[in-house]
């Protein structure tokens, strides 16, 4: 076993980090790729303190880990709320493009590499997020709206997952781009959800042997006060017109922690040939739990 030192600089916070890699490009194969948030000093509300969004790359050939640079054009404040720039997550396209998300400003921002993230293009706004990524929820000490990024490579889509209050409460949405992220579709809202329920922490894979897009998330729309949450998966299909279905994978409701408990920040999918998983958070007679919950 090997650990590697990543992104230190002196003084100033890393956070957040999240990884992807190339298991398929003719150039870029077995590389992997981290982006995270840097912050100058946490939680400062001194204008002159800044965050920003940082990346390296591992290149097995060399087996470490690149100095980082910095990605996003622009910056944001250190007080880890909604004028924070946060929730950098990448992926991979079909020859080897390393694609970028990231929320802050009210605003979900992309941007895209074509040299192995050596060097990065304009960041782009692709979509409005009403009341920013740090989402006052009730009954949770704290909740997010963070992006992800995920590209189906057969049929070189890419897609992007995120929630905010658009609707006036809390929804999941997606958008997609079927030219390399020069052009989003509007947003839609995968939820489902026509009542003033909240649903949040999306997380998301696309099963590239159909082109199916997957989306996990908590969804609150069987629970009247928002006291309970259930983890629903939502199935995306555009490859005619856009079709949506909804399950609910979890047995039973699982109660809040309330305001005075920390819950944790995301939740997790991934998909191995035919049998999708989703780990989350749960909070039973005052006991916190990691759960797995898997199935075809």
């Amino acid at each position: 076993e090997k650990s590697y030192s990543v992104g230190y600089n002196n003084r100033k916070m890393q956070d957040k980090p999240w990884l992807s890699s190339d298991d398929h490009s003719d150039r870029y194969k077995g590389n992997v790729y981290v982006t995270w948030t840097e912050f100058d000093k946490y939680a400062s509300k001194l204008p002159e303190d800044k965050s920003r969004i940082r990346f390296s790359k591992y290149i097995p050939a060399q087996d470490s880990f690149s100095t980082a640079i910095t990605i996003s054009d622009g910056t944001g404040n250190c007080q880890d709320s909604d004028s924070t720039l946060e929730g950098a997550t990448t992926t991979v396209g079909p020859k080897g493009e390393l694609y970028a998300v990231w929320s802050g400003l009210d605003k979900i921002w992309f941007d895209y590499s074509t040299d192995g993230g050596n060097t990065w293009n304009t960041d782009k706004v692709i979509a409005s997020q009403p009341e920013g990524w740090d989402m006052e929820m009730p009954n949770i000490q704290r909740a997010n709206g963070m992006p992800f990024v995920q590209c189906d490579k057969k049929r070189d889509i890419i897609y992007v997952c995120w929630a905010d209050e658009y609707s006036g409460n809390a929804d999941v949405w997606i958008a997609y781009s079927l030219d390399k992220g020069k052009t989003w579709s509007t947003r839609l809202k995968v939820c489902l959800d026509e009542y003033e329920n909240h649903q949040y922490f999306p997380n998301m894979i696309v099963d590239e042997s159909t082109g199916i897009v997957y989306v996990a998330y908590y969804d609150q729309r069987f629970s009247d006060q928002n006291r309970f949450y259930d983890i629903s998966v939502s199935k995306i299909d555009i490859s005619q017109e856009v079709q949506f279905s909804v399950s609910t994978i979890t047995k039973q409701s699982i109660p809040l922690p309330g305001p005075n408990v920390f819950y944790g920040d995301y939740i997790d999918i991934d998909l191995q040939k035919d049998k999708l998983a989703v780990i989350f958070t749960s909070y039973y007679n005052e006991n916190m739990a990691i759960e797995l919950v898997s199935g075809k």
